[in-house]
């Protein structure tokens, strides 16, 4: 009667979940305290563009409404819509992503205790990244994933993740997690992603788990608690 099981069967403590975020409370805050979000090239001087609503965030500043109606069982999914890349100024290829933030303000997040990390996910082929502070270069630890036309579910260990060639190489270390990421990332030579969208549901860690954030105006960055 003190525990709740999870999708998986893993029994958690009463009140936890090893859920980054399966998005049914219908708001843009992860379990973790952190906000999920959406961006473009725009920075790089690129392009690209998407469709979802523009809105202020938590901190009145511009972004784009992220979290949807699912088209799966669930209620809701974060996700971008509309996708449409073009390299612009961009020095190098074109790219939009969804993103999500462990700690609001971005700072290093412990998820030593997770084993493996999984999500589901329907459209366009992406990079999945886990950014850390070790990386400098924009060279983080991540895998790609192809176009999917049903919901499709992602199971990655620690070790399936790798830095692009080009990057300094950097130990992945999972005390130092800021981010996880979905990109999408186009070519120089225009070529548009054959789905022009991208959704993610039930984002997880397993062998980790949290009580869920519950945002107040005296919120602050939160570790992890580990099971």
């Amino acid at each position: 009667s003190s525990s709740i099981a999870s999708s998986s069967s893993v029994v958690l403590p009463a009140g936890y979940a090893d859920y980054i975020d399966d998005f049914e409370d219908g708001d843009s805050l992860a379990f973790t305290g952190g906000i999920w979000y959406a961006y473009t090239d725009a920075a790089d001087n690129g392009a690209s563009t998407i469709s979802n609503a523009k809105v202020k965030d938590r901190n009145g500043e511009d972004g784009y409404d992220v979290v949807l109606t699912a088209d799966n069982e669930s209620r809701n999914m974060a996700g971008m819509t509309g996708i449409r890349l073009s390299q612009g100024g961009n020095e190098y290829e074109p790219y939009v992503a969804l993103g999500v933030k462990f700690n609001a303000n971005e700072s290093a997040y412990d998820l030593s205790a997770c084993n493996t990390i999984s999500y589901k996910y329907k459209g366009a082929g992406h990079n999945f990244k886990v950014e850390t502070t070790g990386v400098i270069d924009y060279g983080y630890h991540q895998v790609v994933k192809s176009d999917a036309d049903s919901w499709t579910m992602v199971t990655l260990s620690w070790d399936m993740l790798n830095q692009p060639s080009w990057a300094d190489e950097v130990t992945l270390n999972k005390k130092n997690v800021t981010k996880f990421t979905w990109e999408v990332k186009g070519d120089m030579k225009g070529t548009q992603p054959k789905k022009n969208f991208l959704s993610v549901d039930d984002v997880r860690c397993v062998g980790w788990s949290t009580k869920p954030f519950v945002p107040s105006s005296s919120s602050v960055a939160r570790s992890s608690s580990s099971i």
